[in-house]
């Protein structure tokens, strides 16, 4: 799972959703960055990836369904390159955004196209696999040991997400596609046929004809049920709904969309808006509100999943998560920049890079003082058990949660993971419970001279995101080394100094850089209303300023693009 992009973009761009390279460089980036530092990270049941600044994709943990991507089915408790041919490793290049699913890994390439590897049980990697794997017990399933393109997406994706066993892509037309497990309904085509290929998520079911829908701009995957923001209208979600996972007041799975409702009554349903960002888990959902507000609906049963200090079976409709339990009124937690959910635990990062998590925390997953118990209210992650009071882990810039595991993307450097470790999820063979532990990155050779200059972070108060109105979350730098090879790879070029009218220049501060790209994301989805320099922020000249040209500035300032246009 990956953390949402938090904007409210128009249909237009169809790019809200930007892939998770986008998030991550609206962050600031600490001096100690290599060009190959993680970028954004994923997590599945027991494995763990991370994208790195140079486009490449390593992942370590259980790897008995190929989820690793190094052509064996050999667990690793340290970063391994995903690899595009079994033997002498290629590294996977070109990767702009990474998502996990149970068993399976997919990435969003630069051009666009989709390629995924691990389990195809279900058709969860959108193509036939290659490979069979057998697992002791469980019997042979089709796999992958390597990245597989999916059949059909071949220039238009913005934004990938997986489920357990299901996998969906945003489009750049506001279309969303699915495929993989559909047993609950929750590739959204109206039937419970499972899908090789991505099929249309539909606004309604057989026999009437599939009318895809539209000005989607982020969505989420979970268990067996997905959820998606669309630009004007309302959340929706479809799939399993034991639970109240969907949260349209009622119990009964959906195999096309339906609105989740601001509360359970009086009916008809009066839609929940205002949420700019989603993150659907095995049985709940949580949503980001525009203010920094978080709502879950769904299975709270015993672990207090849904945030809001009680352990009540479910809910149908959204609660707000809250910071005290009853009888004491709820009083909401704000300040919220990112939301991930997964399993039966959720995680925010605040706009001030702390992370919050609260739900079921066995193996230690909420972090040291939460090691088997579960917690109904958001608490922080502390740096280790002792001494007390709690040190919180803090500068966090990305974040992702796994089955029984999280992992964090260190501002300045690295990354960490805490919880379950038992095949080596946690990156690093000496981590244990929830003390939050180093990955190992730094196991290889270190790498060649980079052949860019090392950028420079801008100012904390220049970059970070305003906290009465938060617009995205992401990930950072950290420094970690991966083996040369011949292979061309993306170095970051740094901020470059401007002339008041230079392209890109959105914010006026004669730089082109992630603020640029932030302001212009503001502005796209209606968080600021004017540019400080609105010539120069349509990019692509195409007379609109929108997520297009964002995602253009956030290419150049990663390096994967050499310039503008004039």
């Amino acid at each position: 799972m990956r953390v949402q992009l938090q904007s409210k973009l128009r249909r237009t761009s169809g790019l809200c959703a930007l892939a998770v390279v986008a998030i991550a460089l609206l962050w600031p980036r600490g001096d100690s960055a290599s060009a190959n530092a993680p970028l954004a990270m994923a997590a599945g049941a027991a494995h763990t990836c991370a994208l790195s600044t140079d486009g490449t994709v390593r992942c370590w943990g259980l790897n008995w369904r190929g989820q690793l991507g190094d052509g064996t089915t050999t667990d690793s408790d340290t970063p391994t390159d995903v690899c595009t041919q079994p033997s002498s490793c290629s590294p996977l290049v070109g990767a702009i955004a990474i998502t996990a699913g149970a068993s399976h890994t997919c990435t969003l390439l630069l051009e666009g196209q989709v390629e995924c590897w691990g389990s195809n049980r279900f058709g969860e990697l959108g193509a036939d696999a290659p490979d069979v794997c057998a697992v002791e017990g469980l019997g042979t399933y089709e796999c992958s040991l390597l990245p597989v393109h999916v059949a059909g997406l071949d220039a238009d994706v913005t934004a990938i997400d997986a489920g357990e066993g299901h996998t969906c892509a945003l489009t750049t037309l506001g279309n969303v596609k699915c495929w993989g497990d559909n047993s609950s309904g929750q590739l959204g085509d109206g039937t419970t046929s499972n899908s090789k290929t991505p099929v249309d998520v539909c606004s309604q079911g057989p026999p009437a004809p599939c009318s895809p829908i539209d000005g989607i701009v982020s969505f989420s995957a979970g268990g067996k049920h997905t959820c998606a923001i669309s630009a004007t209208g309302p959340t929706k979600c479809w799939g399993a709904n034991a639970s109240g996972q969907l949260g349209d007041g009622t119990t009964a799975n959906r195999a096309t969309p339906v609105d989740v409702c601001s509360q359970a009554s009086p009916q008809p349903c009066s839609p929940l808006s205002g949420i700019i960002a989603a993150a659907a888990a095995s049985e709940h959902t949580c949503a980001l509100s525009s203010s920094g507000n978080v709502k879950c609906w769904g299975l709270n049963g015993g672990s207090g999943q849904l945030g809001n200090g009680t352990t009540g079976d479910y809910q149908t409709t959204p609660v707000d998560v809250c910071t005290q339990a009853p009888p004491a009124p709820c009083v909401p937690l704000g300040g919220v920049a990112a939301v991930a959910s997964v399993g039966y635990h959720t995680c925010v990062i605040t706009t001030m890079r702390g992370l919050k998590c609260w739900g079921y925390g066995f193996f230690g997953k909420l972090g040291p003082y939460q090691p088997s118990a579960a917690s109904a209210l958001p608490n922080d992650v502390c740096t280790a058990t002792f001494p007390m009071p709690c040190a919180p882990l803090s500068d966090i810039a990305a974040l992702a949660t796994g089955g029984f595991h999280t992992c964090a993307v260190i501002e300045d450097g690295g990354a960490k993971c805490w919880g379950w470790n038992e095949y080596g999820q946690l990156g690093n063979p000496t981590a244990s419970g929830g003390i939050p532990t180093d990955v190992l990155f730094d196991t290889k050779p270190p790498p060649m001279p980079p052949s860019t200059p090392t950028p420079t972070a801008c100012p904390l108060d220049a970059c970070m995101p305003d906290a009465a109105s938060p617009t995205t979350t992401g990930t950072a730098t950290a420094t970690e080394a991966t083996t040369p090879t011949a292979t061309p790879t993306h170095t970051r070029t740094p901020p470059r100094t401007a002339t008041p009218h230079i392209v890109g220049d959105a914010d006026c501060n004669r730089k082109v850089g992630a603020l640029d790209a932030a302001v212009v994301l503001q502005y796209d989805g209606g968080l600021i209303v004017s540019l400080p320099c609105p010539s120069t922020a349509d990019v692509n000249g195409d007379g609109r300023v929108d997520a297009l040209d964002a995602l253009l500035i956030l290419q150049f300032v990663a390096g994967l693009i050499d310039g503008l246009p004039p």
